[in-house]
């Protein structure tokens, strides 16, 4: 029925229409995941340039709830709206917004720009555990991408980054589970030291 409604409105009637329904939400309020897509999706469609800062709000939970829930095309989607409305309200996107984002492009096969938005998410890594995480994923990518050179690079920067013994530990074990440090020596020599 929505889709009827609208097949005929010329485009710019149409995203005045859903930014009316993004007022409407915004006044009868909700929750949860339903709400929560259908306010970003009306953002999207409707006038990102309006409100850039709630479109961006908005649609960073629905990226985020999607992102949770498994549903990483969806996600991508709303990361994708997120981004542009964060550009035009001139907020900085987190560490936390990045991971999730390169973890999608990941999880849909898109490694080239999974490895972009790691490096995004590591320039906004403060801890030396959070670069480590990072850097091991990375190097996963590399891995996967048969590129031992890089994939033994970026292992080494993580390990040298993690001083914690425990979380070390972790990285490494981590590592082992997906045949990255036993399948290479200098690799096995790094982990341990």
């Amino acid at each position: 029925v929505w889709e009827g409604l609208l097949r005929d409105l010329p485009r710019a009637s149409q995203r005045a229409l859903h930014q009316r329904v993004v007022e409407a939400l915004y006044l009868e309020g909700g929750q949860g995941a339903q709400y929560e897509y259908q306010l970003a999706q009306h953002h999207v469609d409707g006038r990102l340039t309006q409100q850039p800062r709630l479109a961006c709000d908005a649609t960073r939970r629905a990226a985020m709830r999607a992102f949770d829930a498994g549903d990483d095309a969806l996600a991508m989607s709303f990361f994708k709206a997120a981004r542009t409305t964060a550009r035009l309200a001139r907020l900085e996107l987190d560490r936390d917004f990045y991971v999730r984002l390169a973890e999608s492009s990941l999880r849909l096969g898109a490694t080239r720009k999974s490895l972009v938005y790691f490096q995004r998410a590591l320039a906004r890594s403060s801890e030396d555990h959070q670069r480590a995480h990072v850097l091991g994923r990375m190097a996963w990518i590399h891995h996967f991408e048969s590129n031992a050179q890089a994939c033994l690079d970026t292992l080494r920067a993580a390990l040298a980054r993690e001083q914690d013994g425990e979380v070390r530990h972790l990285l490494v074990q981590a590592l082992a589970q997906a045949d990255i440090v036993s399948a290479d020596p200098k690799l096995r020599l790094a982990a341990i030291q």
